[in-house]
């Protein structure tokens, strides 16, 4: 049975103080980009805090891929949970962990405005670990940059110790179906962002797994 998600086109757009699914409460505007917004929530179930992303662009399936490829990294300490999906209001929107800041904010916002050495180090092996998650769930993640790779709301000072996790997977493409095969992973249309793309990217050639390093 094929349980890709898949939604129809809508144009308006959710709202604070909306509820989903008779449980999740928006509560506050995060921040947003050019397909997407993001909004804190609360679980009313249990008070928990919850991040909220609606589609607010006229491109339909950018929040299918990110919701798929979600799904399928369930279980990766390097992807947030997932806790549901779906639409109201004629909105696409999918409910998941909330997190910490980016690497860029952490960046910006230290004394040196770089990590150390130690830090660096933690970080980079934690990064090169979740693309590889990524990459064994069949998918490439086509914008891997810092602002797309976060940190947990509890972390100690240095970053030394935190955990990393992966975010928007809204560009992402499949490569390789469940048994592994390799499928084309043709960029027809450019996707990610252009400082951090690929050459192939760019050129809008045939995408790998050495795309996303």
């Amino acid at each position: 049975m094929d349980n890709t998600v898949r939604f129809t086109k809508n144009k308006e757009h959710l709202a604070e103080d909306d509820v989903l699914q008779s449980r999740y409460k928006i509560s506050s505007y995060i921040n947003g980009g050019s397909y997407g917004a993001v909004y804190q929530g609360i679980d009313q179930l249990n008070e928990k805090s919850v991040a909220i992303k609606v589609n607010t662009s006229n491109v339909e399936n950018f929040l299918e891929r990110e919701i798929n490829l979600l799904r399928a990294l369930q279980g990766s300490k390097h992807a947030g949970k997932l806790y549901g999906f779906g639409w109201l209001n004629g909105s696409h929107y999918m409910v998941m962990d909330l997190l910490g800041p980016n690497l860029s904010e952490l960046v910006q916002n230290s004394a040196k405005k770089r990590f150390s050495q130690k830090s660096a180090i933690h970080l980079a092996i934690q990064m090169l670990e979740a693309v590889e998650d990524i990459h064994n769930a069949g998918h490439l993640h086509c914008d891997v940059k810092p602002s797309n790779i976060t940190v947990g709301l509890k972390q100690n000072s240095d970053f030394s110790s935190s955990n990393i996790y992966f975010v928007d997977f809204g560009s992402s493409l499949q490569f390789k179906d469940k048994d592994g095969n390799r499928l084309a992973a043709r960029n027809s249309t450019f996707r990610g962002t252009l400082k951090y793309a690929s050459l192939n990217a760019i050129l809008e050639l045939e995408l790998g797994p050495i795309g996303d390093l």
